[in-house]
């Protein structure tokens, strides 16, 4: 990680992963997809792994439907198809979260405190 980078994470569910693209000097992408709730429905990001073939490595083991935290960088720059500018969003590190979750508030089982909904 870079020192004055800003990065953001984004926590979902593993929509899609897309086949590695492999370029000079063995320099390869690998993109995927997560999708997330928010209010206003159904999100997707689209995030990129770049590198040699062990950077691609932070998507290994993961699979389909399975609800990961990813942390990336947002890298930009000038390309000179059409004179536009583009984005990457660049994955630097997946974590992949269990159906658990650990709490530090205790629960007291008292049926006397039940409610009805």
């Amino acid at each position: 990680m870079k020192q004055n980078e800003e990065y953001f994470s984004k926590t979902g569910v593993l929509h899609e992963v897309g086949e590695t693209k492999t370029f000079k000097n063995d320099f390869q992408v690998k993109e995927f997809v997560i999708k997330y709730t928010s209010k206003w429905g159904d999100e997707f990001y689209t995030f990129k792994i770049k590198g040699k073939h062990h950077d691609l490595n932070l998507i290994d083991g993961i699979q389909r439907g399975e609800t990961i935290r990813v942390t990336a960088v947002v890298e930009g720059a000038k390309k000179d198809y059409n004179g536009r500018y583009y984005n990457d969003i660049k994955a630097i590190s997946i974590l992949k979260e269990g159906q658990t979750f650990e709490t530090t508030t205790e629960v007291e089982d008292n049926p006397a405190n039940d409610l009805p909904f």
